[in-house]
């Protein structure tokens, strides 16, 4: 039952972007709403993933979708994209939290996901993704 009363949020429409995650119970400020998770994968270079042809290009855009183009050293070109050692047949709510530059959220590296305000039942969850992800990944939504 524990499970239950700290499952904060889910997957669900977005007024202004698609598919969000949404508040199904109110959140204090300070609450762990989704525990740190840990892909295990390596980065590659986009264009040579497309020149080698060994992954179609759906995978790749979906990673790119969900995941900051990135090592840390890279988020300003967005050249590389992380590619997990497993495949994804499940998706974290943190794959589901949309960009706001008023957040009520924050992402960590480990990508535990906190809440820094009081977030209301129905309300959105969103993060600024500037802190985590760097301006250049904004400007290619």
């Amino acid at each position: 039952m524990s499970s239950l009363i700290r499952t904060f949020a889910r997957p669900a429409r977005s007024v202004n972007h698609g598919v969000g995650a949404r508040a199904i119970q109110r959140i204090p400020k300070g609450a762990v709403i989704a525990p740190p998770i840990d892909l295990d994968g390596k980065w590659y270079d986009i264009e040579k993933l497309h020149e080698l042809g060994i992954i179609e290009p759906g995978p790749i855009e979906m990673m790119f979708d969900f995941v900051c183009p990135g090592p840390d050293g890279d988020q300003m070109t967005g050249h590389n994209i992380f590619v997990p050692d497993k495949p994804l047949t499940t998706f974290p709510l943190q794959m589901f939290i949309n960009h706001s530059l008023d957040p009520n959220v924050f992402i960590s590296a480990n990508n535990k996901v906190t809440a820094i305000r009081d977030i209301n039942v129905g309300e959105e969850l969103t993060e600024n993704y500037n802190n985590l992800c760097g301006p250049n990944f904004i400007k290619q939504m």
